[in-house]
């Protein structure tokens, strides 16, 4: 298997979590929601090819209140939150693509120590 972008990546059902998040991982001036479902928009296409907003909307509070991802709203630039809210946030775009294999480089690089071990857990 010759996997040599992201596409090809989720195509063989593998998903990653990055070591740097800020580089990597966000794109800080997008909304939360966004970046969340980010990489599965396909996920929620409709006919002719339109954006089924509900559906979207409705994972992205999901997946917000699973992971518990502290936020005042969906639509608050990602980049304003706390780096382990940031890394629940990747977390939560990656299993939106029920990967068979999901990598996790680093994944609590660069946050503390009580949220690290909340993270692992």
């Amino acid at each position: 298997m010759s996997i040599s972008n992201c596409q090809q990546a989720i195509a063989h059902g593998i998903a990653m979590v990055p070591e740097d998040r800020k580089k990597d991982g966000i794109v800080p001036v997008m909304a939360v929601g966004k970046n969340i479902t980010l990489a599965a928009l396909n996920q929620f296409t409709g006919a002719m090819s339109s954006l089924d907003d509900a559906a979207e909307q409705h994972c992205i509070q999901q997946s917000i209140q699973r992971l518990k991802i502290k936020t005042s709203s969906p639509e608050l630039a990602i980049g304003r939150l706390s780096g382990g809210n940031q890394q629940k946030a990747i977390l939560a775009r990656c299993l939106l693509l029920n990967p068979r294999i999901l990598i996790l480089d680093e994944p609590t690089r660069g946050i503390d120590i009580g949220r690290s071990m909340k993270f692992i857990n």
